[in-house]
């Protein structure tokens, strides 16, 4: 029981200062006016906070601080995708999805008793910034066909989403119908994917690589033949 609780304050504070590191890091950058380092800046000092004043917030507003959480998450990550996303009519469409989004987060927080978690809330946000990301996916595919993805950093800031939401993607729908106990024992366990989340977020920010391979190469479109036949 003891290793237990050691291990869960471990992976507690890991998580709260990984948040940190990613303030650390934007005041360490060499690029600081890039848009989406400053929003991951911020990000930092917000979940930061958030996470390491948990204990202070009274019962009575729990709920609230879930549905909170949960909104300035989809609206941190959906604005990295939103600035990656060149398409006008794409970013319609997302900010068509987030405010649909917004407005089934508010009927959900009002028919609905206080939860473990938000999960269904959670579910559709996942499943929504999914759809953004195979969005950025099939822009850089069709407009870079003769870069390496690997070398963009927004690459590595989609990689960390999808590590976070798509690991914790099934315990976060489950989380409500699992016994306490079991909750207590495995719950910080998904801190680990959202750790990765922010190391990858802090080693963009940092330069690695570096914002200028993004920036400075020029799309080039090859005329692929439509072969659809629908």
């Amino acid at each position: 029981m003891k290793i237990q609780t050691i291990e869960k304050l471990f992976f507690t504070y890991l998580l709260e200062y990984s948040y940190l590191f990613l303030l650390l890091a934007f005041l360490f950058s060499k690029a600081k006016k890039v848009p989406n380092y400053f929003i991951i800046g911020i990000y930092g000092l917000i979940f930061f906070s958030l996470l390491h004043y948990y204990d202070l917030i009274p019962n009575a507003f729990l709920k609230r601080y879930q549905y909170i959480y949960t909104f300035l998450e989809y609206t941190f990550l959906t604005a990295l995708m939103f600035i990656f996303i060149k398409n006008v009519s794409v970013r319609r469409f997302m900010i068509i999805m987030s405010a649909l989004f917004i407005i089934f987060q508010i009927v959900h927080f009002q028919i609905t008793k206080k939860q473990k978690l938000d999960s269904v809330v959670i579910a559709v946000e996942t499943i929504i910034i999914f759809l953004f990301i195979l969005l950025y996916l099939r822009q850089f595919f069709k407009d870079n066909v003769t870069n390496n993805i690997y070398e963009f950093p927004s690459f590595w800031i989609v990689v960390g989403i999808l590590i976070y939401l798509g690991f914790g993607f099934f315990f976060n729908i489950l989380v409500n119908y699992i016994p306490q106990d079991q909750f207590d024992s495995y719950w910080h366990f998904t801190f680990i994917p959202e750790i990765i989340k922010n190391i990858l977020f802090g080693m963009v920010v940092l330069g690695y690589p570096s914002p200028t391979i993004e920036n400075n190469k020029k799309s080039i479109h090859l005329d692929i033949p439509n072969l659809d036949l629908i």
